[in-house]
């Protein structure tokens, strides 16, 4: 079917709409997922779901051109795109809502870990959040693009989300350790997802260790009933891309991401959340942050798919 574009206040993209097409799905409940995908121009080396994503249904859904809410350059609605959207799928089929989740790469990461998880309604749809090599534009940055420090505003109504981002430190489109960027600034990755561990009452300090037989090195914030709440993967030597074993990365973010889904279900979630902190959701300091070079919603170039987990896992 075509799904019209959520309302713009006048402005679209080009083609003025959302189209999503599903297969059909085995019998039983879905896990549902909404994916995002990156911004047209963003200088991407090949993607694909690799080798994790042999079965399972989705449906997937493109546009044109244009850029996912967060860009300096987009003007679209897309939290409300993917709340009509998530309503009209739940509409059609048997979905988990204990298990429902969102993950994107580049402009599309940084919509779901910037602006969908910090959204109040969003926020509390969605069990867990992923992104790959995400943009975190902070837009209306006066002065000098502070990357360590630049405020990082999220209002989500107090919302514990959990979160797991991985990143390449050899990006030169999105850098690890941000920048000015399109008239915008990017905070560097250490410093975005320690907000978040913040944010979530977790506080700054991380269990830093290194990903067996590779050059990875995974940071996670929380303990006990948190533990694991919030983490991020830093791969050295990957560029600007999702991670795929096929494609020569160490890890794969389609194994981690859905693993980690896996674990947080909402109801783990606000078993999690009742034992954390509540702490600022406007953060601009970050002096214990990860050293610096140490059902799935997608967005990748123009495409939206929507995925079920159940016969993935």
């Amino acid at each position: 079917m075509v799904y019209p574009q959520a309302d713009t206040n006048g402005t679209s993209d080009s083609s003025g709409t959302r189209r999503l097409k599903r297969q059909p799905s085995k019998e039983g409940e879905d896990d549902e997922g909404s994916e995002y995908d990156g911004y047209e121009d963003d200088e991407y080396d090949d993607w694909q779901w690799d080798e994790d994503d042999d079965e399972g249904d989705r449906s997937s859904g493109e546009i044109s051109k244009g850029q996912w809410q967060g860009d300096p350059n987009s003007h679209a609605n897309d939290v409300k795109f993917t709340m009509e959207l998530l309503e009209a799928i739940e509409k059609s089929f048997c979905i988990d809502d204990e298990r429902i989740f969102a993950s994107g790469l580049s402009n599309g990461g940084g919509f779901v870990a910037n602006i969908l998880a910090c959204d109040p309604t969003a926020s509390k749809k969605f069990a867990a959040f992923a992104a790959a090599s995400g943009a975190y534009y902070q837009t209306g940055v006066k002065g000098k693009c502070d990357a360590d420090n630049v405020p990082l505003k999220c209002d989500n109504d107090g919302a514990k989300v959990p979160l797991v981002l991985t990143h390449g430190g050899s990006d030169k489109v999105i850098k690890y350790e941000g920048g000015k960027r399109r008239k915008a600034c990017l905070p560097s990755v250490p410093h975005f997802v320690t907000a978040w561990a913040e944010r979530d009452g977790l506080g700054a300090t991380n269990v830093t260790s290194q990903v067996a037989d590779t050059d990875v090195v995974h940071y996670s914030f929380g303990e006990g009933a948190n533990a694991g709440m919030v983490q991020s993967y830093f791969i050295p030597e990957m560029g600007h891309r999702w991670p795929m074993k096929k494609k020569k990365a160490p890890v794969s973010a389609t194994k981690i991401f859905l693993e980690f889904f896996a674990e947080w279900n909402m109801t783990r979630r606000e078993t999690a959340a009742a034992t954390t902190g509540d702490l600022p959701s406007d953060r601009s300091g970050s002096s214990a942050a990860p050293r610096l070079g140490s059902s799935i919603v997608r967005v990748v170039v123009g495409l939206v798919a929507v995925f079920s987990l159940g016969s993935v896992m």
